[in-house]
């Protein structure tokens, strides 16, 4: 059921307090209470995003030309995130989880073994169709490249309008809106923890819990960590241990163009349906290729030049960017990617007016198609393909960050309307990391020379590519790191299932246990941990 905080009575009995009601922390719950569990689920907002609730994950960003400001990366709600998330769901791969010596600090203390059974329920989670993410390509065979891999997107971004009747229906999930979660309760003897404080319109409520799971995302999980660790300082490692640091998202944007050697295989690079879902391939570096080259995982789609430039001559890409860049954009898209888009200089309207007025029949038509495959049909496709009559494309990367210690989440002197400390986040990118996505694409220039599939034309000369790059790199919104797993509680904060190293019922279902950032978009694999928690919760239930 569904209750507001103002109306919540303290349940005589329940199993299982989950702290945040985003998608892991839905999955978490609907998944433990799956396995015979009762579940009491705690969310700091309301049904749909509200400004005030936004506002109490608001923090300071000592570099904001790196990192997206938290009140647009953030989403207090039922469904967290899933309120602006695109959908795209992407796992992990078997490398992500080896041993990669040419990457900083410790890797994953689990396998790919551990995580991919629980992919499938997943993927039925996140509706976006089975587990299957490999698919034969159009291009087969091919020599230091692979064109067989499955992006998924899910049918309904919104992940709590997806599950609300459910979590509505159930008699085992207690929902409870309006309810921030501002501190634990501890044991007395400092080993576990005895239950969680609740505060919201006036009232306050001691809750306590025989297990606890904070799901509250990549950064508000270690925010309540830290000021947990501020009276406490001992516990997760200590004010100079893990906690907080590592704190990585992933770096992309584009500088280069793919030109086909056969332009009508163009068709091959747009999301198609597959099961009900809209899919997409991908260019990937085999595990050969990124090991001899020390590269990280990154990879590479084909899609339109960037909107904002109008020196695309594009009517219909100068049409949308019109459109994002008038009032009706904050209506279509998120803040922090509506930026991206737009760009964030001088806005040339002229310039994009000109590009439609110069080609207002073709505009028109693509803008009918564009509406009819978004808007009129179901699953509306997830983002503006045009076909290019030249064959030639703007290769769009997606790569990993590396893990750096200094990447960190402190608390600041401010706080917030409930009290608790805001955070102060300290995020930049490493040189090193630009360096490597250039040689990555070198590598995919390469292969798509040496297979006959065609070639890249880079925007920037090569010195200028790696400050591209940088230029570039911006994230926030993939909150990865901060309360890594590891073996060692020196090294992490949680075990390899995800308990809080010192705290015998403490869990942590959120991106920030991630050690590694991957190529993939983290929430697939964040709730596919979540089945697993449930699962290891149940059996030492038992």
């Amino acid at each position: 059921m569904i209750v507001d905080f103002s109306r919540f009575v303290v349940p005589e009995r329940h199993d299982l307090c989950v702290v945040g009601a985003g998608p892991i922390g839905i999955a978490l719950a609907l998944a433990a209470a799956g396995q015979g569990m009762k579940v009491v689920l705690l969310e700091s907002g309301g049904e749909t995003p509200e400004p005030a609730a936004i506002e109490l994950g608001r923090g300071a960003i000592r570099r904001p030309h790196a990192h997206t400001q938290l009140t647009e990366a953030n989403c207090r709600a039922l469904g967290g995130t899933s309120h602006w998330w695109g959908g795209r769901c992407v796992p992990f791969d078997p490398i992500d989880f080896a041993d990669r010596p040419w990457l900083d600090g410790p890797g994953w203390p689990i396998g790919y073994d551990d995580v991919a059974p629980f992919y499938e329920e997943a993927a039925a989670f996140a509706g976006c169709g089975p587990a299957d993410f490999s698919i034969e390509g159009p291009w087969r065979d091919l020599r230091g490249l692979a064109f067989d891999t499955l992006e998924r997107w899910a049918v309904n971004p919104n992940l709590g309008a997806v599950h609300r009747e459910t979590l509505s229906r159930s008699e085992d999930v207690t929902v409870v809106l309006g309810a921030t979660v501002t501190d634990l309760m501890l044991a007395d003897d400092r080993r576990s923890v005895a239950g969680v404080v609740a505060a919201g319109d006036g009232k306050r409520l001691e809750l306590p819990a025989p297990r606890v799971a904070l799901a509250c995302g990549g950064v508000q999980t270690p925010r309540l960590l830290l000021a947990v660790q501020a009276r406490e300082p001992a516990l997760f490692g200590g004010p100079e241990g893990p906690l907080g640091r590592f704190y990585m998202g992933h770096v992309f944007g584009k500088i280069a163009d793919l030109v086909l050697a056969d332009r009508r295989r163009g068709r091959d690079l747009d999301f198609f349906k597959d099961r009900g879902a809209y899919v997409r391939r991908r260019f990937t570096l085999p595990d050969e290729v990124q090991s001899d080259q020390g590269l990280l995982q990154t990879t590479f789609t084909a899609g339109n030049a960037r909107v904002s430039d109008p020196s695309h001559r594009s009517g219909p890409l100068s049409l949308i960017w019109l459109m994002l860049a008038s009032p009706l954009g904050k209506r279509l898209l998120p803040d922090a990617l509506l930026q991206i888009y737009i760009g964030t200089g001088a806005r040339p309207y002229g310039a994009h007016i000109g590009n439609v007025v110069r080609n207002i029949f073709p505009t028109i038509l693509s803008a009918l198609q564009i509406f009819r495959e978004r808007y009129l049909s179901k699953p509306g496709k997830p983002a503006v393909f045009l076909a290019s009559a030249g064959g030639r494309y703007t290769v769009h990367y997606h790569s990993e960050q590396s893990p750096d210690p200094e990447n960190r989440l402190r608390l600041s002197d401010e706080v917030d309307a409930v009290g608790m400390a805001r955070l102060d986040i300290d995020f930049g990118y490493a040189r090193a990391d630009a360096e490597r996505i250039v040689r990555a694409h070198g590598a995919f220039d390469a292969a798509l020379q040496a297979n006959g599939v065609g070639r890249l034309e880079y925007q920037a000369d090569e010195a200028g590519r790696i400050a591209s790059v940088l230029e570039q790199a911006r994230d926030g919104m993939h909150q990865i790191g901060a309360t890594r797993m590891a073996a060692d509680p020196g090294l992490g904060v949680v075990d390899r299932d995800c308990r809080v190293h010192g705290l015998s019922n403490l869990f942590i279902a959120a991106t920030s246990v991630f050690p590694t950032s991957s190529q993939a978009n983290p929430t697939f694999l964040g709730v596919a941990l979540a089945h697993r928690l449930a699962a290891h919760l149940a059996a030492s239930r038992a």
